[in-house]
């Protein structure tokens, strides 16, 4: 009897049947072996999206230089030369559209428009220019600036012209007599309201006060008849007396009437 062999799990295939006859484990080991190998040499995927961009535009820029594009084949660095972005501006643009583009940059980022004149000395001293050629180069935009300014001038219409439509609301005057806000209401209620007579405040001022207040009664007939005259017991008027219903004190107006029976009315 022939020997059996012993299988081997690496080089097992299990869709081939096996026997010691077959001479398959050569074959198999053979194939495996080469997979095993190929699979090893295959290359392992950069997925970093800065080079897989770096690499795309390398190859745009050899695909417009076989081209033939001359102006394109100038301009064409690599990417490990650090001057490339002034290179590729220096190619396209001259001196002065890079002065007048940096300078209008300059103009627009100031917070003070009165600092304008600092810049020429700016600019020169950070591109290493002339300040002579620089004010040579921009003054055709502060020409510019100013033109728009006196354009841009508007009329300022006094106030105080009257409008001519009547459709329309009148412009009240400047000086308009204001009304002066007199508290002597409500200064009389505080002084009301600490249930005096009015008598007894006049016999509580002075002599100067009295002769203010009684400076057309000192003539003996008009001071015999002054405690006889019938006075509002509110302000004093004696005109258009009349008296209250409840308590009989002398009222001469509405006014007077709100205010006595709010403070003075006793049978209230």
């Amino acid at each position: 009897m022939r020997g059996v062999e012993e299988i081997n799990l690496k080089t097992y295939d299990p869709n081939v049947y096996f026997t010691s006859q077959l001479e398959t484990t050569r074959r198999v080991s053979k194939q495996n072996s080469s997979n095993v190998s190929t699979s090893r040499s295959i290359k392992r995927v950069n997925y970093s999206l800065a080079d897989l961009e770096n690499k795309l535009y390398q190859t745009n820029e050899t695909t417009q230089a076989s081209t033939g594009d001359n102006t394109y084949n100038k301009n064409i660095i690599t990417s490990d030369d650090p001057t490339t972005d002034s290179s590729l501006y220096m190619g396209r643009y001259n001196q002065n559209e890079v002065i007048i583009s940096n300078y209008r940059c300059m103009q627009l980022d100031l917070e003070n428009t009165n600092n304008q004149g600092d810049l020429p000395s700016l600019l020169s001293s950070i591109t290493n220019t002339p300040r002579d050629q620089i004010e040579s180069i921009t003054n055709s935009i502060s020409n510019n600036t100013n033109t728009l300014k006196r354009n841009n001038i508007t009329i300022d219409i006094p106030k105080n012209i009257q409008l001519s439509y009547k459709s329309t609301k009148p412009i009240k005057p400047t000086h308009a007599k204001q009304k002066r806000n007199s508290n002597r209401h409500i200064a009389l209620k505080k002084v009301l309201n600490a249930k005096r007579s009015l008598y007894s405040y006049v016999e509580g001022l002075d002599m100067i006060n009295k002769k203010i207040i009684f400076m057309n009664t000192y003539n003996k007939r008009y001071f015999k008849l002054l405690y006889n005259l019938n006075i509002c017991s509110i302000c004093g008027n004696y005109k258009n007396i009349s008296s209250c219903v409840s308590c009989g004190d002398k009222i001469c107006s509405l006014n007077c009437f709100n205010t006595h029976n709010e403070t003075r009315c006793s049978k209230r």
